[in-house]
């Protein structure tokens, strides 16, 4: 049986499947962002951020970030490319205080030590810049935050590494979700997210008395969500308030 089929089983109703399959993607973003970290690891991703990249020229990457800004990042850390080999964790940083961090004179500035990531314009950036050159051909050259110049060998230097979790997409053929301790989780808050959509077409063709039942279901799936979520999780991450916002905008969404 399929996911959107069984929303459907759980739900009695007959909705469509490109519908159920909406409200399931957006049960995934939900239960991503809220789910304590130690659930993750699992589906987690990497991605890994360099300074030269083998179709760059003369080092024109270096400092660009991460491409993605991702909701819900596990880890970020500097992977020392010298003898060492040593993985430094970065810790976040608001991004009203990121000019202090390539700032020589700075008390706050970044270093291999203890460097520094934050979030801005949809991109990670990870301080000090990761060098790693990934061209196997040429070496590059750069200028540190003390002005000095760096060349950097071919494939050396440090990377810079973010470890996330991105929702899993389920599209129509999907028949279990990816996190298999929490799939009926998902299924119930699809389901109480379907009956909130069919309260507010119920109401908006002036059945209040239908809306009102189907409103009622919804909340009765989400108690049945929350009960569940806790028991599997042993807490709910995201704060009422947030839940509450979170609803509201899916419902108003579908």
């Amino acid at each position: 049986m399929k996911l959107w089929e069984k929303v459907n089983n759980l739900t009695g109703y007959s909705s469509k499947s490109r519908v159920i399959v909406e409200l399931l993607n957006q049960s995934s973003k939900f239960l991503v962002a809220s789910l304590p970290e130690r659930y993750l690891w699992s589906v987690a991703s990497e991605e890994v951020v360099t300074g030269q990249s083998s179709t760059g020229t003369g080092g024109d990457k270096l400092g660009t970030g991460s491409g993605t800004a991702y909701d819900k990042i596990i880890a970020v850390y500097r992977f020392d490319g010298g003898v060492t080999g040593k993985r430094r964790v970065a810790t976040e940083a608001p991004d009203d205080i990121a000019y202090s961090f390539d700032e020589s004179p700075s008390l706050m500035r970044a270093t291999k030590m203890f460097p520094k990531y934050y979030r801005l314009a949809d991109r990670i950036y990870i301080k000090p810049d990761p060098d790693y050159n990934d061209n196997s051909n040429a070496t590059y050259q750069y200028n540190d935050i003390e002005g000095d110049s760096v060349t950097v060998a071919v494939n050396s230097g440090d990377k810079g590494i973010i470890i996330y979790a991105a929702p899993p997409l389920v599209d129509e053929n999907t028949s279990s979700w990816v996190l298999v301790e929490f799939e009926h989780v998902a299924l119930l808050y699809a389901a109480s997210l379907d009956a909130k959509r069919k309260s507010d077409l119920a109401a908006v063709e002036d059945d209040f008395e239908l809306a009102t039942v189907f409103q009622s279901q919804s909340q009765d799936f989400y108690q049945r969500f929350i009960s569940e979520f806790q028991a599997a999780s042993g807490g709910l991450a995201a704060p009422p308030q947030q839940q509450e916002s979170h609803r509201q905008e899916q419902g108003a969404a579908t």
